[in-house]
């Protein structure tokens, strides 16, 4: 199995300020150790400049619908992670209880 991280990050600015350049250089140490990340950003991102740059620099990056109901969402993330064989969920600006709930939906995968 690959070494694989997940941000799953409710970032919705309109400016990708220290946060988006701060995963992109988690994301570059990491991969000096065999690592390879995947981002999910809300639909909304879609055009924001930041996301651009991102997608021009390669990243794997998927698009959720985070106003979709708690259990619905969580279902997503799991099966988005499962589909991926994701081995670390970091979540960013997600509710606590969202966060549980993933980390125990997906604590058997």
């Amino acid at each position: 199995m690959a070494n694989k991280l997940m941000f799953v990050c409710d970032y919705k600015s309109y400016y990708g300020g220290n946060f988006i350049p701060s995963l992109m250089a988690i994301e570059k140490m990491l991969s000096k150790h065999g690592w390879t990340c995947l981002y999910i950003f809300p639909c909304e991102t879609k055009e924001r400049y930041w996301l651009r740059y991102m997608q021009d620099q390669n990243k794997h990056i998927q698009f959720v619908d985070f106003s979709q109901g708690q259990k619905s969402f969580v279902n997503t993330i799991k099966d988005i992670s499962e589909k991926n064989e994701i081995c670390i969920i970091h979540t960013h600006f997600i509710k606590l209880m969202i966060a549980e709930m993933i980390s125990f939906s997906c604590k058997d995968t």
